[in-house]
């Protein structure tokens, strides 16, 4: 079961990858402060400086959170790779790793969930305005099949890891 778990986690990362090479790919780093613009915007209405030019779509996912997601993601992988590897050996605390790997996916998949919701409710929105793909943020780029496949991979990758932690198929 663990090695199932390594292989949906590695199918995992791949569309996660795919996403970061879109969003970074797209100016995803070029963050938007919405109250920063809000606050010129009104700047301009009082001294009669009309015209200033639309900020251009940024990303609506804060660095942070992808970072954090894609980081913990990255050292639970890790780990799970070494448990994997040394599964079996007495005295190395290798029991300690699922555990572990089983509180980072929760922190991992919390905020994958609260990304997607965020993406989720953004293109709804923006398909509502019907918004040119030229004028949507970076991470709206993103096929919904590779957010879909990275989702329920991830769901499989939960599952099994767990499935492994509480020893279910030894």
């Amino acid at each position: 079961m663990d090695d199932a778990a390594l292989v949906a986690w590695v199918l995992t990362a791949g569309g996660g990858l795919t996403m970061a090479a879109i969003w970074l790919a797209r100016g995803g780093l070029k963050q938007r402060d919405e109250v920063l613009e809000l606050s010129y915007g009104h700047v301009a209405e009082a001294t009669d400086v009309g015209g200033l030019a639309a900020a251009p779509r940024r990303s609506r996912l804060p660095v942070w959170m992808i970072t954090t997601h894609a980081s913990l993601a990255a050292l639970g992988l890790v780990l799970w790779i070494y448990y994997v590897g040394h599964e079996g050996e007495e005295g190395t605390g290798i029991g300690a790793v699922p555990p572990l790997v089983v509180a980072l996916l929760l922190v991992v998949a919390t905020l994958g969930v609260l990304m997607v919701r965020r993406w989720r409710a953004d293109r709804s929105r923006l398909d509502a305005e019907k918004r040119p793909k030229a004028e949507r943020p970076p991470e709206q780029r993103f096929p919904s099949l590779v957010v879909a496949m990275h989702g329920l991979l991830a769901v499989v990758t939960v599952a099994l890891v767990v499935l492994t932690a509480v020893g279910v198929g030894d």
